[in-house]
């Protein structure tokens, strides 16, 4: 599925939940925006895998628009695409909007505390499942304060993955702990 062309010819098409592959593709922020555009009038859920690629901000902002109008389920695996605190912003924005489960992995972008910040503020207040991935990411302590506030707060069953963030014992702790008794 190297070519963008079939990607958004199959999301377009489908008839069951589409999946598609296309990690370490090369792919960048404009093929993400075009990827984005077809996201938007998908008419069944779809997994877009898009680890290991370079779309940077603007594939993670043009991404985040679709998020806040597509009506179908979606996963998006942005591993390893330096989005950074500012991707991270525009998916938090999305996240506050999203009406239907949604899946972000989010592994190994350059996110700090800002960014996980603007995540746990839209996970307070998410209207339906979310599974989030932050680990590989260096969100420290200030960062995991602000999910596990977030998740105190929020009415929404929400999975975090916080493996490898360069978060206290004490820290993990407290998440570990919130977890047991969610």
């Amino acid at each position: 599925m190297k070519n963008i062309k079939d990607a958004v010819r199959k999301i377009q098409e489908a008839k069951q939940l589409v999946d598609l592959e296309l990690g370490g593709s090369n792919l960048g922020a404009r093929e993400a925006k075009i990827l984005a555009e077809a996201l938007k009038t998908a008419a069944q859920p779809v997994t877009l895998n898009l680890r290991d690629n370079d779309i940077g901000i603007e594939g993670a902002q043009a991404l985040a628009e679709a998020l806040k109008v597509v009506t179908q389920p979606v996963a998006l695996y942005l591993r390893d695409n330096d989005i950074g605190d500012e991707g991270a912003k525009a998916l938090a924005d999305a996240l506050k909007i999203v009406n239907q489960p949604t899946i972000l992995n989010l592994k190994n972008n350059q996110i700090k505390a800002k960014g996980a910040k603007r995540l746990a503020d839209a996970l307070r207040t998410v209207k339906c499942p979310v599974t989030l991935s932050l680990s590989s990411n260096a969100i420290g302590d200030i960062g995991a304060k602000a999910l596990i506030d977030a998740l105190k707060a929020s009415t929404q069953v929400i999975n975090l993955d916080l493996e490898d963030t360069d978060i206290s014992p004490e820290m993990q702790k407290k998440l570990s702990d919130l977890m047991d008794n969610s």
